[in-house]
């Protein structure tokens, strides 16, 4: 890939791939960030690529970690190296993530959890502590998610955090569905988002006290299917979405 843009997402939650090994401050990651979410109104976030002694590097403007840019860009490393498989290294993650892709679908290992990332704060109110981002889930209902999530970030003071998201949970469907809204530290930006791969995986520990399959429903439709496997030590993550590309654009980033 040479440096552009391309565009793709799980059905929602479309993240703006910028192919640029310059693009090495945040304060051009943040420009860069609010230029292409202006210009592409579908754009939800931005992450920028790049291949270093030949390992695949994503980085997200504001260094969280999101579950849907990194589907993303394990399924745009297949098409790259012509490969079923991915391996990189991801923002807010310490270990490397690996991706089998077939088809449009990615299934990816995200993360190796224990059960202490789950705590419950009070009831219908949880906080779910992955890496490189920080989810609130309810099963209540909220009028205003937008002042809910500052506020909750403030009462419970992890304002240091790189994000924070706050799950609504419906459970009347057969699938749970999540309403995903979700703040970001260095780039301030509070987005309702149509999908939140992270904040599915956030909701189903929850749901499913990390024992069990589970699949939710996002804003946008998609289904995302996630995996607990129990080990000896820790609960390995499991994440499987549908992707697909909306725009590719072969132009300078900056």
């Amino acid at each position: 890939m040479t440096d552009g843009i391309i565009i793709a997402g799980p059905g929602g939650n479309y993240t703006a791939f910028v192919f640029d090994n310059a693009v090495s401050s945040q304060q051009m990651r943040k420009k860069i960030d609010n230029d292409l979410r202006r210009k592409y109104p579908i754009v939800e976030q931005t992450c920028f690529v790049s291949k270093e002694n030949d390992i695949w590097r994503g980085e997200m403007a504001g260094g969280e970690f999101c579950g849907a840019a990194a589907l993303g860009l394990a399924f745009l490393i297949s098409k790259q190296e012509k490969s079923d498989e991915a391996f990189f290294s991801f923002s807010g993650c310490n270990d490397f993530l690996s991706a089998k892709i077939r088809d449009s679908q990615v299934t990816a290992e995200f993360f190796k959890l224990s059960k202490g990332v789950v705590q419950k704060l009070r009831e219908n109110l949880y906080v779910v502590e992955l890496p490189g981002i920080t989810h609130f889930v309810t099963f209540d209902n909220v009028p205003l998610p937008q002042p809910k999530l500052r506020q909750l970030i403030m009462q419970y003071q992890i304002q240091d955090r790189a994000a924070v998201g706050l799950m609504i949970v419906k459970s009347e469907a057969k699938n749970p569905t999540i309403d995903p809204w979700v703040w970001v530290r260095d780039i301030d930006s509070l987005i309702n988002e149509t999908a939140c791969i992270s904040g599915a995986v956030a909701t189903a520990s929850v749901i499913s006290d990390m024992t069990k399959s589970v699949t939710i429903q996002q804003p946008c439709g998609a289904m995302t299917e996630i995996n607990f496997i129990e080990t000896s030590r820790d609960i390995a993550v499991s994440v499987a979405s549908p992707m697909n590309i909306l725009h590719l654009e072969i132009a300078a980033a900056a």
